[in-house]
């Protein structure tokens, strides 16, 4: 039976409470070198625990999603994020917190596994929209923690953070529990043998290695952006604070506004126009980013065009891809967020560099090289010649 509106919204919000777990920490790590009477660089190191730890989960947990039943999959490791987060709330030095954030962040893949349940329990015709969906939440649980937690901190204490969290935690655990169906995996061999087997799905399948390839080059172009955004802000042009560059941050809800959009797209046009049109959107936004990056309205406006049409690109690709075997969404899933991280990973190395090159000209230009990539791996994927 189809998932109904309100429990693929509930699926959506669940999503959204798992990510924010992750990102609470991000305005408390100047506070937490203070409270801890640490170096900013060791606090600092707080947020890359966490992040090491989810992408550790993604790999070691999220194929799982194929062997066992999702939601009750989904279930065990929500318990088990909420526990790590219980202990970081009851840290008492930054080492017992570090620890605490690796854990919370290995068990915060649920939205993962959310995406590959949403998407076996619903009709194909709706796939792409309800990824849309789930995605929204997530972008909007990034959007939320950064606010929530620094608000929280001044109005009370950093342990109240993760108290709410949490508290929140149990809430959608039962939720869950009670409103959302179960969905039964098919794959019948050993743990190594799954593992062994997201190898043999990459290279079956050239759709598979097109989706990694055009959506993590979004993702560098986007890391490349918010990676030496708040340079460009501070300087001589603009010399806006460092609160005033927290709420630039805002820009990224256009994300989570654009990504439903893909599925309504894809409705009225092919998924292949989708992504074309989210390509040329993105290339566009980086026009408006290097030609006007001297009048603030035109970097918001430029910023809100690059999440919006890398989402139209995202969600469209990976509801194509996690389509693609029944039997193998979950490992699917990991193999195409896998890439996305990657590519995170290196757009966050190249906006950097490109800075130190040339300031904000040279991260437009390093971008528009990237796209030209993306554009002619998509393109020559059309061919069937990839």
């Amino acid at each position: 039976m189809p998932l109904r509106k309100s429990q693929i919204y509930l699926l959506a919000f669940s999503s959204a409470v798992i990510t924010a777990n992750l990102y609470y920490s991000q305005p408390l790590l100047a506070y937490w070198a203070d409270t801890f009477q640490v170096s900013e660089s060791s606090a600092g190191q707080t947020f890359f625990y966490s992040m090491l730890g989810q992408a550790l989960g993604l790999i070691a947990l999220i194929p799982l999603g194929d062997k066992l039943k999702r939601k009750k999959f989904l279930l065990w490791i929500i318990a088990a994020a909420m526990l790590a987060i219980i202990a970081a709330a009851l840290s008492v030095n930054l080492v017992m917190l570090k620890a605490a954030m690796f854990v919370s962040g290995f068990f915060s893949v649920g939205p993962q596994i959310i995406i590959p349940l949403t998407v076996d329990l619903s009709p194909q015709k709706e796939r792409t929209h309800v990824v849309g969906v789930i995605t929204s939440g997530i972008l909007t649980g990034t959007v939320f923690a950064r606010l929530f937690s620094g608000s929280i901190t001044v109005w009370m204490n950093w342990q109240m953070v993760y108290v709410f969290s949490a508290l929140f935690t149990v809430i959608i655990f039962f939720l869950i529990r009670r409103y959302i169906p179960e969905s039964r995996s098919d794959f019948k061999g050993s743990y190594k043998k799954i593992l062994q087997s997201v190898w043999q799905l990459f290279k079956k399948y050239s759709e598979i290695r097109v989706a990694v390839i055009v959506s993590s080059c979004s993702f560098v172009v986007s890391r490349m952006f918010w990676a030496t955004v708040a340079f460009l802000l501070a300087g001589h042009l603009f010399n806006l604070t460092t609160d005033l560059i927290g709420i630039f941050g805002l820009v990224t809800l256009t994300g989570s506004l654009s990504a439903p959009l893909a599925g309504k797209l894809e409705a009225h046009f092919s998924d292949k126009k989708v992504i074309v049109f989210g390509m040329l959107t993105l290339v566009t936004s980086f026009v408006v980013l290097y030609f006007f990056s001297s009048v603030l309205i035109f970097v918001v406006v430029g910023g809100a065009l690059m999440e919006g049409s890398r989402q139209l690109v995202q969600v469209t690709m990976q509801s194509q891809t996690i389509g693609l075997v029944k039997e193998a969404r979950s490992r699917l899933n990991m193999l195409y967020i896998s890439g996305c991280f990657i590519g995170a990973a290196l757009g966050a190395a190249l906006g950097l560099a490109a800075w130190h090159w040339n300031g904000w000209e040279g991260v437009c230009v390093v971008a528009f090289v990237i796209l030209a990539i993306q554009m002619l791996v998509y393109f020559q994927s059309l061919r069937n010649t990839f």
